[in-house]
């Protein structure tokens, strides 16, 4: 009896250990490829028409640009605010020679026919010139005109006003007026707006109430940009 128990006990052993499950080996690791970053497709057009609150960083991400570049290929800084509707350029001046396109060709032509003579402009506001414009000194866009209380600013020609806000750093309360393709006006350090953006603008129309600006003076800054660029806006204003 004894020897009969312990032959089924040896059995049962042998039984468990046959039937024991074998370790799992772990499933090999699917690892999902990492979709590249977005290219852009298709060939970058010359120019951007800027739209409601884009800049410069939106612009450049868009095509796949450096911010900081564009900015300089236009003759600006990151810093300058751009306005609704102007063209933003998207190659570098030294490229625009071999991009050329029925397009180019136009824009160009449109911007040469346009001249000082072409934008007649009248004076905001009539008053002792403090501040005159340098082309050597960035920070100095535009001429600064002396006032006095409540005197209301006259846009310098007709156009459309494509801004109207405080974004300008240090000019207060500003209105930007476009005038054509080329041209535009701009109307800083204002105590009150008298237009919004979208507005139709006649020359000599009041445009805003003159504010304080540097050195706790009344004052009127006044800039004329061509194509962007901030120009002299002596050249252009009756003498």
């Amino acid at each position: 009896m004894s020897l009969l128990l312990m032959s089924l006990t040896a059995c049962s052993w042998n039984t468990v250990n046959s039937s024991k499950p074998q370790t799992r080996q772990p499933s090999p690791r699917v690892v999902t490829p990492v979709k590249p970053p977005r290219q852009q497709t298709g060939k970058i057009p010359l120019t951007h028409t800027v739209r409601s609150g884009e800049g410069f960083y939106t612009i450049a991400r868009k095509y796949g640009l450096n911010f900081k570049k564009l900015a300089t290929w236009n003759n600006m800084s990151t810093n300058d605010v751009i306005f609704t509707g102007m063209k933003i350029k998207l190659y570098p001046p030294k490229n625009s020679g071999s991009n050329t396109s029925s397009g180019s060709r136009s824009s160009s032509s449109t911007s040469n026919s346009t001249s000082a003579a072409s934008l007649k402009l009248q004076w905001p506001i009539r008053g002792r010139i403090i501040n005159k414009f340098n082309a050597n000194d960035n920070t100095i866009k535009g001429i600064d005109i002396a006032g006095q209380v409540g005197q209301r600013i006259k846009a310098a020609a007709s156009g459309k006003v494509v801004y109207a806000g405080s974004g300008l750093v240090g000019l207060g309360n500003v209105i930007v007026i476009k005038h054509n393709e080329t041209y535009l006006t701009a109307y800083g350090y204002n105590e009150k707006l008298l237009l919004s953006e979208g507005d139709v603008v006649a020359q000599g129309q009041d445009v805003a109430i003159i504010g304080i600006g540097l050195n706790n003076q009344r004052m009127l800054h006044f800039e004329v940009r061509k194509n962007g660029k901030p120009v002299d806006p002596m050249g252009y204003l009756p003498k």
